[in-house]
């Protein structure tokens, strides 16, 4: 009988560590995946109660294809890096690929949506932008803060181009329509969901970017023990959700495009 017990009482204890692991994590078919705390729209929003925006949009849709559920929860951002770190995240649904993190993550083989700059005019005044000697004689403007790539500064710095700072896009928006500055330099993503929400119409983005593109991509925690199966079904939605429009549709959604312009 004493033998019994114990091997019931061993049971008990396996099931009950592999329970309290499925809490914390979820299971492969039902993923938690950290998103960032932060209210900014259109990409994420993060502080009510439901998460909102383009990067849940699509993370949602990816998992969908892939045969799996996601769970997302918010959370600041150096705890978030940590329980990935850890496991006690199965993996984070934003973030750049950097080397530090490929220590204890495995990335998708591809970003699916990509952050950068890129140069407004006014419609009727575009120009060709080529190569940064194309800004030559021009005044641009820029939010407060914001650094331009070590080229532009430098070219700045010689005095090749002129820079006007404001602290809002709305103040550099009101320089461009004034004719104080040829062009303002502005994040991609943000400006052209505010386009398209306002119905902007005199405001257009030149077609090269202003700074080179940073993808954005899904990765897996590996103390989480993802399976590599799960990760190649990852791999596979989104390579199909690039080739037959659906991860484009979904970046249209919100006024933007997910393949990011040509930077040099």
């Amino acid at each position: 009988m004493q033998t019994i017990r114990l091997f019931i009482l061993f049971l008990s204890l396996v099931l009950f560590t592999s329970l309290s692991s499925v809490a914390e994590t979820g299971t492969e078919n039902n993923l938690v995946l950290g998103v960032m705390k932060t209210d900014s729209p259109p990409s994420i929003s993060s502080l009510g109660e439901n998460i909102t925006g383009l990067q849940p949009d699509i993370i949602r849709a990816i998992a969908k294809r892939a045969g799996t559920k996601v769970q997302l929860q918010a959370r600041p951002w150096k705890r978030l890096l940590v329980q990935v770190e850890s496991g006690e995240l199965d993996g984070s649904a934003i973030g750049y690929k950097k080397a530090d993190r490929e220590e204890y993550a495995t990335y998708l083989d591809s970003p699916y949506s990509y952050s950068y700059f890129r140069f407004y005019v006014l419609k009727g005044n575009e120009f060709s932008f080529e190569k940064i000697d194309d800004l030559s004689g021009k005044t641009i403007g820029k939010q407060r803060g914001y650094k331009l790539n070590p080229q532009m500064e430098k070219a700045s710095k010689e005095g090749k181009f002129t820079i006007e700072e404001n602290t809002t896009r709305h103040s550099l928006i009101r320089m461009l329509r004034s004719g104080r500055v040829d062009a303002v330099i502005l994040a991609n993503l943000t400006t052209s969901f505010w386009l398209m929400q306002e119905d902007v119409t005199d405001i257009v983005a030149l077609p090269r970017a202003a700074s080179q593109p940073s993808g954005n991509f899904i990765w897996f925690s590996k103390a989480a023990g993802i399976s590599p199966e799960i990760i190649d079904r990852f791999n596979h939605a989104l390579e199909t959700m690039k080739r037959d429009g659906t991860l484009e549709d979904l970046h249209q959604k919100y006024g933007t495009t997910y393949m990011a312009p040509i930077f040099e």
